[in-house]
């Protein structure tokens, strides 16, 4: 279950473990069963995402950055890996009360199975966006192309200053 506040962002993530010889290749599929006393979460409130790997000064790897998954939530999971998936809710708009999904990773290849699970959220009755906090960040590198997509980002989540170090090179 996912605790939520209503007018946020929430994740919660979840690995996809593939421990066959063959690729794995597959699509997140949501179902709308509504059992009793549950309010149906709607599909545009959920984003599925997967993590890239960074590498550290020291050579470590670390899954850092999120990517949206391709078109119809496809995810690969190569042989005898695992993959972190984020699912991004959202709970503007939301009600107080509980939501459920049942999530189905339905395989492109024969040979596996498909997987269900449930997605609970609870949505409290606390409104996180009527707190007016200044948030802020800063960005070390203004000349990344990236940098127009990242504020919007940081914009989306709430973020109301970013602080961008400048050099004259």
């Amino acid at each position: 279950t996912v605790y939520s506040g209503q007018n946020t962002f929430n994740s919660t993530g979840f690995i996809v473990s593939n421990l066959s010889s063959k690729p794995l290749m597959g699509r997140f599929e949501l179902k709308s069963d509504q059992p009793e006393g549950t309010i149906l979460l709607e599909i545009n409130k959920l984003e599925f995402y997967k993590n890239l790997y960074v590498e550290m000064d020291n050579g470590m790897m670390v899954p850092d950055a999120l990517v949206p998954l391709a078109l119809m939530n496809i995810l690969e999971v190569p042989a005898r890996t695992s993959v972190l998936v984020w699912i991004e809710i959202d709970t503007h708009g939301l009600k107080p009360g509980k939501y459920e999904r049942t999530i189905t990773f339905l395989p492109s290849y024969s040979g596996f199975k498909q997987k269900e699970f449930k997605l609970n959220l609870e949505v409290a009755p606390v409104d996180l966006q009527a707190p007016k906090l200044k948030q802020w960040t800063y960005i070390s590198n203004p000349a990344d192309s990236s940098l127009p997509q990242c504020v919007k980002t940081l914009a989306r989540h709430g973020v109301t200053t970013v602080y961008a170090m400048l050099s004259r090179e």
